[in-house]
């Protein structure tokens, strides 16, 4: 059986059966190296192209790799005919240990080190140490060698100083110098080592040696770090100086949180807010400060007080228990750095709410709020499957559903019981959170909500976003501001007794007076006093100074380098996992630390409960995240540009694997890791999709931010012609729906410079947007010929999905141009396409807009089996949007035909969609809808109150069109039954403005056919025949409008009020009144309905008008 020994502690070194082997490249080096360190994982091809080759091309990776293998198998299986030491089986490869004796120093080294550890033994330590020839795999500096390098070493660092502690303890003094020397030349700047060095020096009676090791401590701090001495250094250096005997500094481990003490007035003015929200009077504060004043702490401390668990099913409540009230909290944070997805810590709450709440109060939140959040919360979709996410809507409508979602589960929660929404660091909010919070803060006065939000003092400053969000929002209006200052002598006084016990006194002078009482820098000080020995429990109980060495100017001048020293203690095994939590940013659990480190789960929980008793990290529900965001910064600024980058890669690439179904939600964290790791690639991927998330939250502001970081990625990487075409269209959709013309042209013409380029089906989308954009700014023609070509690009292209667009398109120019016949034409070709290629949901809008084409045309049957269609269509796909669309218009035929119930019916169960969706364009449009049909029907009462409501809905969301239409009909209403001529001009004129304007050509013909007749009543002859036969005129230029009959028949009445009855032009507009009516009684098929049809009192009137007429002499 062949023996293979591999050593990579150091120098590279195989050898099989005896003989080394010799590399050929030093690729087939790292290769084998990689798979015998990982030999209990199999390894995807493609991945170990991408690690060995990330700079080449795909392809060109995978040919290298395969070359590189087949060199390494020969190598490897030449000597010996016995299994080969690679497993290529399933297309993945492995190391396989199994192909004989095979023998790894890293194994053994670990396994020694496990094995001394345990029992205490320093000969064992001490073969496992020998092992160590130097750093792992010496040369070789890719990233994942490096991150092997600093675990091995860490392990051997940690393995010398257990062996120093060992000969220390069994005063074996000389190997525990060697010990502690060795220590050092692996890392210079270890600052135990020197410091137990200078303590055996002078323990062995040579001072000159343990002064000649504090110099060089300095020296290399000053090189390698830029650092000035620990004061504990600084201390013992003192004492050697003076020839004073050294004593072992005892140091006191504390307790990592601080007592609360003081803000009585603030905290009593919180409790009365507390109050009115028991009263069901919701209540908004914040609270600002300086960085380490203790914001987030008063806070925490009030919830505290407030707060009692629930009992468990069969338990009793204390009469203790019951002095406090049932709360729900709810908590989310704001983080630093950017790359955080717009609204971030507001889902962070409802996420943990959900965890919280019961199954009753998730199924009472109504339909349409659980859809509108599924996209953003997976679990909330986990727990309702059934649900489908909402239809994207306008921008106003679309933000005012989201926020009412988010604002729908925070009531439902305190529906339950009371509610706190705590939001802390709000001066890193984004601006969208922000936006959000706006809205909520007003609608918090009638809901057992307390709104907490924490933010620094300094982040607040004349022209930040924030000072102008909370200037808008009014201090002592909107909400209540509380400001934290530093705390008073006398509450340090009680700070200290608090956290040290009694007998604190003599050091809470200088700690005030150093501190100006900060919490924050009394911690980190009073940390620094205990572990340089400058502050100690002489007998236990009281505290001392020792005041013949301190000195003030010992101190480190500011917080930072306080808590950088505090981090500098840190044990150097720990030191990794402190760069690593401060790259992760968020708070990070366990599953995280191991994917990267690949350590056991019960080191690294050894090693985050000794950073959490230093005082360093805090654990919250299985989370750890830093004391306070400023140590995190600290260590972040400290880590090299390579451990930076390597980290963010390992943090990038972690979450990739833990979270592989929610990637969307982590793509602003991704973008911003792998940007930052070098892997552009990657990074602009992600970036990519952070757009997404942020343009489908209708965070568009946000969305441009992430496309502007697409689109430098994509230069950067020189992959700008792909991604041009693509950023510029989804800006440009943004644009549309921010209504911003002119930008949305210029990323259209952006586009269409890099179009020549691009995909044959991002050209498509650009001529389809294009269309859009000119539909949309009124320009139909243009809007025609851009669809057209769409058209003709398609069908050479055979895209078929991109021809049934560009039909529906062009049907939808000839609509709006008034071309009937030509719009049918094309709606007919668009329906069958898509019913071809399956495609119902745009099947059913192109029924939809064929029977608008028809009912225009006044064939009111075909109208209506199209409408009915397009509605079973809707059925069938769950298509609410399709469904809304179909009952408006069935409803608008069937009033029409005058079967009044059914349109009542349909009016009603399409005002119930839009409501349920959330689609309030549509809904001022149903409301009008329902407003004609009272007015119809002669309840005047019921017309009036709808059509005011959507008048004040269409200016509330800015919709021209419907405003129009609801004008138009008060107009109607105002005129025909009431009598007001007067004001029912105001209403017509108004509304004859808007249509103008927006290119209602249809609505300004009947606007001006019905306020001639208003102008007739007040005696305005010439105004009132100048506006009918402008509406005649309109009527011949388009080739059909909505009842046009009546139309004629008004301009004949209108003569007829006149005198002229009898003159020519009267004649002629009762004839095309007749002819087209009877037109339209010939299109309905169904014999009840044309009899309905005729019996309408204005139809009647015509039919009996033209059969009264004489014959024409």
């Amino acid at each position: 059986m062949p023996r293979l020994e591999v050593r990579l502690l150091g120098e590279i070194e195989i050898s099989l059966d005896g003989h080394l082997l010799t590399f050929p490249t030093q690729k087939v080096k790292e290769l084998f190296a990689y798979l015998v360190t990982y030999h209990t994982h199999t390894h995807p091809r493609a991945v170990l192209a991408g690690l060995l080759w990330g700079d080449s091309e795909e392809e060109k990776a995978k040919i290298n790799l395969r070359k590189t293998l087949s060199l390494l198998r020969k190598l490897l299986d030449s000597q010996a005919d016995q299994r080969p030491w690679l497993d290529s089986s399933g297309g993945a490869l492995r190391f396989n240990p199994k192909a004989g004796e095979f023998w790894f120093d890293v194994t053994e080294f670990e396994r020694s080190i496990a094995e001394g550890t345990k029992a205490k033994n320093p000969e064992i330590l001490e073969r496992a140490l020998a092992l160590y020839r130097g750093p792992f795999l010496r040369g070789i500096y890719s990233d994942w060698a490096l991150l092997e390098t600093e675990r091995l070493q860490l392990l051997y660092l940690d393995a010398l100083e257990q062996l120093a502690e060992l000969y220390q303890a069994q005063h074996e003094h000389a190997k525990a110098l060697h010990a502690w020397k060795k220590t050092l030349h692996a890392v210079p700047w270890h600052e135990r080592a020197h410091r137990e060095l200078m303590t055996l020096y002078a323990l062995a009676g040579d001072r000159a040696a343990a002064l000649s090791q504090y110099n060089d401590y300095v020296e290399v701090l000053q090189t390698e770090l830029k650092a000035t001495p620990l004061p504990e250094m600084r201390a013992l250096y003192e004492r050697l100086k003076q020839g004073r005997p050294i004593e072992p500094v005892k140091v006191m481990e504390l307790p990592a949180d601080l007592p609360f003490v003081g803000r009585e007035r603030e905290r009593a003015t919180l409790k009365t807010l507390w109050q009115n929200v028991l009263q069901g009077q919701g209540q908004t504060v914040l609270i600002e400060g300086e960085v380490g004043v203790g914001k987030t702490s008063f806070v925490q401390h009030f919830i505290t007080q407030i707060e009692r668990p629930l009992p468990q099913p069969g338990s009793e409540v204390t009469k203790e228990a019951e002095g406090g009230e049932r709360v729900y909290v709810l908590y989310g944070s704001c983080h630093a750095l950017g790359g955080e997805l717009p609204y971030q810590p507001l889902l962070q709450a409802i996420r943990e709410g959900l965890r919280g709440v019961s199954n009753e109060i998730l199924e009472a939140i109504p339909a349409l709020w659980r859809s509108e959040l599924i996209q953003f919360i997976p679990e909330l979709h986990e727990q309702f499957p059934e649900l489908k996410a909402n239809p994207e809507l306008p921008l106003a409508q679309g933000k005012t559903r989201f926020f009412s979602a988010l604002t729908g589960f925070f009531e439902s929660f305190a529906r339950e019981r009371p509610l706190v929404f705590f939001l802390d660091d709000l001066q890193w909010a984004d601006p969208a959170t922000l936006e959000y919070l706006s809205s909520l803060v007003t609608q918090l006065k009638k809901l057992p909500i307390l709104l907490l939000g924490t933010y620094r003092a300094e982040e607040a400053l004349e022209n930040t976003p924030l000072r102008a969000w909370l200037d808008a929002l009014g201090p002592g209006r909107s909400y209540q501001p509380i400001t934290l200052s530093r705390l008073s002598r006398d509450e340090i006084e009680r700070l200290l007794e608090g956290w040290l016990g009694a007998g604190a006194g003599q050091a809470i002078p200088l700690l005030h007076s150093e501190t100006e009482g900060n919490p924050l820098f009394v911690r980190e000080l009073v940390y620094s006093l205990t572990q340089s020995g400058w502050l100690y429990q002489d007998d236990g109980v009281q505290w001392k100074l020792t005041g013949t060495e301190i000195s003030p100017m010992q101190f480190p001048e500011s917080l930072r380098e306080l808590i950088h020293a505090s981090l500098r203690r840190a044990p150097e095994r720990a030191r990794g996992l402190l760069g690593l939590a401060a790259v992760i940013r968020r708070a990070f659990d366990l599953a995280v630390l191991q994917k990267i480190l690949r350590q056991p789960e019960e080191k690294l929980l050894k090693s985050l409960d000794g950073l959490r008793r230093a005082g360093l990290l805090v654990e919250r529900e299985g989370h750890y995240r830093f004391y306070h965001e400023m140590f995190r910064q600290v260590v972040y600024e400290e880590l090299s540009a390579d451990h930076r980058r390597l980290w963010h890669r390992q943090v990038g690439q972690a979450l990739e694997a833990l979270y592989p179904d929610r990637l969307d939600e982590w793509a602003g964290e991704l973008a911003l890791h792998f940007e930052r790791a070098g892997q552009l690639a990657k990074a602009l991927n992600y970036a990519e999709k952070a757009a997404g998330y942020a343009h489908r939250t209708y965070a568009y502001e946000a969305a441009l931010e992430f496309y502007d970081k697409v689109r430098a990625l994509a230069e950067a990487t020189k992959n700008e012609q792909e991604y041009i075409v693509r950023v510029c269209c989804d800006r440009a959709q943004i644009f549309n729906r921010l209504g911003r013309r002119v930008e949305q042209e210029a990323e259209l013409r952006a586009a269409a410079a890099g179009a020549l380029r691009a995909r044959d089906q991002e050209r498509l989308r650009l001529r389809d947007m294009w269309a859009d954009f000119y539909m949309n700014t009124g320009r139909y023609s243009q809007a025609l010929q851009e669809a057209q070509t769409m058209l003709e690009e398609a069908r050479a292209l055979s895209n078929r999905d991109m021809e049934s667009r560009a039909h529906l398109q062009i049907g939808l120019a000839h609509l709006n141009l008034g071309e009937y016949p030509q719009a049918i034409e094309h709606f007919e070709t668009a329906a069958e396409l898509f019913k071809e290629m399956s495609h119902m949901d745009s099947l059913g809008r192109t029924l939809t807009n064929l029977g608008i084409a028809y009912w225009y045309l006044g064939e009111h049957s075909r109208a209506l089996d199209l409408y009915q269609k397009a509605y079973e269509i809707a059925l069938q796909t769950s298509d609410r949007l399709g469904q809304g669309r179909a009952l408006t218009n069935l409803g608008i035929v069937h009033k029409n035909l005058r079967e009044l119930r059914k349109a009542s019916q349909c009016y009603e169960q399409a005002h119930r969609i839009w409501q349920e969706i959330g689609d309030r364009n549509a809904e001022s449009h149903t409301l009008v809808n329902l407003g004609s049909l009272h007015l119809m029907q002669g309840e005047m009462n019921q017309a009036q109150e709808y059509l005011t409501q959507a008048c004040a809905l269409s200016r509330q969301i800015e919709n021209p069109q419907g405003l129009a239409i609801a004008l138009h009909y008060l107009g109607r209403l105002y005129g025909e039954q009431y009598e007001e001529y007067g004001e029912a001009l105001r209403y017509e004129d108004e509304a004859c403005a808007l249509a103008e304007r927006v290119g209602l050509k249809a609505l300004m013909i009947h606007i001006f056919s019905v306020s001639a007749k208003f102008c007739a009543r007040l005696g305005q002859q010439a105004e009132a025949l100048a506006r009918s036969e402008r509406a005649l005129s309109l009527l011949r230029g388009s080739q059909g409008t909505q009842d046009p009959q009546l139309i004629y028949w008004n301009h004949y009445e209108l003569l007829k009020f006149l005198g002229q009855a009898g003159s020519e032009p009267a004649r002629s507009a009762l004839q095309s009144a007749y002819e087209t009516l009877r037109k339209q009684a010939q299109a309905i098929i169904n014999p009840k309905q044309r009899e309905t049809f005729l019996a309408i009192p204005d139809h009647q009137q015509i039919v009996q008008a033209w059969e009264a007429l004489p014959p024409k002499s």
